[in-house]
């Protein structure tokens, strides 16, 4: 959607490092998806806390790179935060949405 937009009605809506946040939120939520449910698979306790460390560990990582991305290039703040939380938050929700669909048929 903000390629769309960035292209038809609002140029310089997206920051210029859009592409490689992408990237970097889409590998973490493989990593994260993949994880929880191969952990989840061997025992249920051990899907259910690999699924909270891995949660915090992508919350970790995400603003570690937000930190270095907003010391480095500081032209842009404002832009590059709201790019950075609107793929945060899809992201995020598309890794609930995928976990839950996996995981609750595998609990029945």
């Amino acid at each position: 959607m903000p390629v769309t937009a960035e292209h038809l009605a609002w140029p310089g809506l997206l920051d210029a490092a859009f592409w490689k946040m992408f990237f970097f939120f889409a590998l973490i939520t493989v990593l994260v998806c993949v994880s929880v449910i191969i952990a989840q698979q061997k025992d249920s306790r051990t899907g259910v806390q690999m699924f909270l460390a891995a949660t915090v560990t992508k919350l970790l990582a995400c603003m570690v790179f937000a930190l270095i991305y907003a010391l480095s290039k500081p032209a842009s703040p404002i832009k590059f935060m709201g790019v950075f939380f609107y793929l945060y938050f899809v992201f995020t929700a598309f890794e609930i949405y995928s976990l839950l669909t996996n995981l609750r048929d595998q609990n029945r």
